[in-house]
């Protein structure tokens, strides 16, 4: 466990480093898609959570995806940001390796999670700070998704 609270913390101060030690664990095809798997099924699982604790207006109701919905779309915008990402990279000149980047997504998703945890949790506290702590962490996380992919 601490070793995973220091690769996240390493993930926000040092991405590339992190994006590095990630990657050297050398994970199998099936380890790599079942940790997609997981993480879009706790991705969802607290995406429902977090319509019940806030839900839309009828105004926005249309935004609200089914559990299963959330899980294909989630799915399916992953792989296709990692393959994105993979083909653009070497139409660059890079490597634009898809497994590599697929890892980087999915450990990003995790951290992500996190955040969103941590912001529901102030925002029920203080709904400001919460409100700026996902601001924040957001931009944050895409200047991390920048450095990871750019290393």
């Amino acid at each position: 466990m601490n070793a995973l609270i220091f690769l996240a913390l390493q993930t926000l101060k040092k991405p590339s480093e992190a994006a590095r030690s990630i990657l050297l664990l050398n994970l199998s095809k099936e380890a790599i898609w079942t940790a997609l798997f997981l993480i879009i099924v706790l991705n969802a699982a607290f995406y429902t959570l977090m319509n019940l604790l806030f839900p839309l207006t009828a105004e926005l109701a249309f935004l609200k995806l089914s559990t299963g919905s959330y899980i294909a779309v989630s799915t399916g915008l992953t792989v296709l940001f990692a393959l994105f990402l993979s083909l653009t990279g070497r139409w660059m000149g890079g490597e634009g390796r898809f497994q590599p980047l697929l890892i980087l997504l999915i450990w990003l998703q995790a951290v992500q999670l996190v955040l969103q945890v941590a912001v529901v949790a102030l925002t029920l506290l203080t709904p400001l700070l919460g409100s700026l702590l996902g601001l924040g962490g957001n931009l944050l996380l895409l200047f991390v998704l920048l450095l990871m992919v750019t290393w």
